[in-house]
């Protein structure tokens, strides 16, 4: 009796475990979105972009990211010449990325891209 006992509990850990786990990365949100969930963040990634055309000042850009910002968006500067906006990450790498190059302190180009480098489909077309 105490094997048959061993071997359902053995069963419900090897199925139970990765159930718990692909729940937890892939669905709750917490390790990765769903395009879904995203939707606000690329939202505002276009309203910021709206609101800082080419020539913008870097505090402008600042002031933008302040006005539509979401919780779960970041900006980063990776260095004086180029901003970074990001959002959570998705399972499938679609997460987009708003970079933002600078030139003396202005908005020189903007560009979207996913976490693989590449444009988005349904994102607008880089500035300049």
């Amino acid at each position: 009796m105490k094997s048959k006992r061993q071997l359902f509990v053995l069963v419900i850990l090897m199925l139970g475990i990765p159930v718990v786990f692909g729940w937890f990365s892939f669905f709750s949100g917490r390790l990765f979105r769903t395009h879904a969930q995203n939707a606000g963040n690329r939202e505002a990634m276009l309203r910021i972009r709206e609101e800082i055309p080419i020539g913008t000042s870097k505090a402008d850009v600042h002031r933008a990211f302040a006005r539509f910002r979401t919780p779960e968006l970041q900006l980063v500067e990776d260095s004086p010449l180029q901003l970074r906006f990001e959002m959570p990450p998705e399972s499938s790498e679609q997460a987009w990325k708003l970079l933002v190059d600078l030139q003396d302190g202005r908005v020189r180009c903007l560009r979207f891209r996913t976490g693989d480098g590449l444009p988005p489909r349904d994102a607008p077309a880089d500035l300049p």
